[in-house]
């Protein structure tokens, strides 16, 4: 038992060391590779077997392991903290409210009444499909302000598609256009004044470089939000607290992410639609 406990903190150590390393590469390189990319779409799952590493290197007392441990306990704090820890919402001292919903429909879905019904259940302001890949850009006039709406479609990897062989060329390409992508919006959208709001099926987690992209000048509803201990509940939604996204409500200027749900009813699409209450 001894032995299995002391090779078991040798693997505990291994593994805090190859967290730490990838923590290190995502940080400078990013998506520079094709295997970086794949490891890049899977963070969380990276971090699985943290728990039973600590467990037990608590219980048998291995100090120098479990130090070492608590580097990637860190970095997945770091990363995830606006998910994992709850807060408080904050009272609304302004009754004007837009929502917002970001939809992916599903080319292939046919239930259009199904698709109407969680729309109109919901009642947002303003409505983003996503079916074809084009970018929809308007612009509106709400509450006497200048909203530019837009509607998202990024590239999908779609690997279970691709042949073996071509996965490292198809990976590093879709990369660069979904990224190329990302920079064509952005570039566009410096041409608007007030305030812009993004409705996006990104196909895009949290780490990804396209998503990092758009973080320098947007903003994440759904991370400045984060996991409200308490607040307004709509029937059959929840809060919108995943470790990883495609779908976001991107947004910038004089406006606060004040809610950010989750419908559980996805109107025969395979996504969840994202609801956003935003204060003015």
């Amino acid at each position: 038992m001894k032995k299995f406990t002391s090779k078991f903190s040798v693997f505990a150590i291994i593994y805090a060391i190859l967290i730490s390393a990838w923590f290190v590469s995502w940080l400078l390189v990013g998506d520079a590779n094709w295997w970086l990319v794949l490891v890049n779409r899977t963070v969380p799952y990276l971090f699985i077997p943290l728990p039973l590493f600590l467990v037990l290197e608590i219980y048998t007392r291995r100090l120098k392991s479990v130090i070492a441990l608590l580097v990637p306990c860190l970095i997945f704090a770091w990363i995830y903290h606006l998910y994992l820890f709850p807060r408080f919402s904050q009272p609304d001292q302004n009754d004007t409210r837009l929502s917002v919903m970001t939809y992916n429909v599903l080319f292939s879905n046919l239930d259009y009444d199904a698709v109407a019904n969680v729309i109109l259940t919901y009642q947002p302001d303003l409505v983003a499909l996503q079916a074809d890949r084009p970018a929809t850009i308007v612009n509106v006039n709400i509450n006497r302000q200048n909203v530019t709406f837009v509607a998202v479609h990024l590239l999908a990897y779609n690997l279970w598609w691709t042949k073996l062989k071509d996965i490292p060329s198809i990976v590093l390409q879709r990369t660069v256009n979904q990224n190329r992508q990302v920079t064509t919006l952005l570039n566009e959208l410096k041409k608007e004044d007030g305030i812009v709001i993004i409705g996006c099926d990104c196909n895009s987690y949290e780490t990804s470089s396209s998503y990092r992209i758009l973080e320098k000048s947007m903003n994440n509803s759904a991370r400045e939000v984060g996991w409200l201990l308490l607040g307004p509940k709509l029937k059959n939604t929840r809060w919108d607290t995943d470790l990883q996204h495609i779908d976001y409500v991107w947004y910038r200027g004089s406006l606060e992410p004040m809610l950010v749900y989750k419908i559980k009813d996805r109107g025969g699409s395979d996504h969840l639609p994202v609801l956003v209450k935003f204060g003015f």
